[in-house]
């Protein structure tokens, strides 16, 4: 699939991870909060709406210019979260 076949799937489709939280998160994170997350080791930070998590996992909620809607998951493990 071609760069530009991919972005046209990802324009048609909506984000379908539910939501999703832990009562017994850490840092007491709540859905709906703004957030922004990057590699521990350096990278790109992505910065959106907390979607889901739990103690494996995060997924933010954002807006892309190219795209719309898009729901970015992460793995714990290697990734920094900072509330915005």
């Amino acid at each position: 699939m071609s760069d530009l076949d991919a972005l046209a799937v990802a324009c048609a489709a909506t984000p379908q991870t539910p939501e999703q939280s832990d009562p017994g998160d850490p840092m007491k994170l709540t859905v709906g909060e703004g957030v922004g997350v990057e590699p521990v080791n350096g990278g790109p930070r992505v910065a959106g709406v907390l979607h889901g998590f739990s103690p494996n996992h995060l997924a933010v909620m954002r807006q892309d210019d190219q795209i719309g809607q898009v729901c970015v998951n992460f793995p714990r493990i290697g990734y920094r979260i900072f509330r915005s």
